[in-house]
């Protein structure tokens, strides 16, 4: 993050793999508190007939793998918010893509979604300043 102000690191992340202790899971958490990352993709793990991991014998029952998914989706939204933070009143680039009702999306190159209610053109970057958090986003007006 030295060498690259700004950078948006993120990652795939399974939870209730076989074998996952609940000590496991709360490192795992700890991971990835700790290297704050700006967007995650957090899926329970679920066999896949034939593969190694599907013949093992302390599989984690659905119920707990769903709940670790959560709870590990929580976090992943606190830290997406504390990314989005960093990047308020700073001005970025938006290839804005969707409008409804009077509101049209895009993303940074970042990935970080903005919204807007100014006139902008869809499928070209516009810049924008972030101004506040708004729904899995920030809210962009016009630079």
């Amino acid at each position: 993050r030295r060498a690259v102000p700004g950078v948006a690191i993120s990652t795939d992340i399974i939870v209730g793999f076989p074998g996952e202790t609940e000590e496991d899971f709360a490192a795992g958490l700890a991971f990835v508190r700790q290297m704050g990352f700006a967007r995650m993709h957090v899926f329970p793990y679920s066999a896949r007939r034939g593969t190694p991991a599907a013949r093992r014998t302390d599989q984690i029952p659905p119920t707990v793998r769903k709940e670790r998914a959560a709870r590990m989706q929580a976090v992943a939204e606190e830290l997406a918010e504390a990314y989005h933070r960093t990047a308020l009143d700073t001005v970025e680039g938006v290839l804005f893509e969707t409008e409804e009702n009077g509101v049209t999306d895009g993303l940074t190159g970042t990935y970080i979604r903005v919204y807007t209610d100014a006139a902008v053109p869809r499928g070209e970057i516009v810049p924008m300043r972030l101004v506040r958090l708004y729904r899995d986003g920030v809210w962009g007006e016009r630079a």
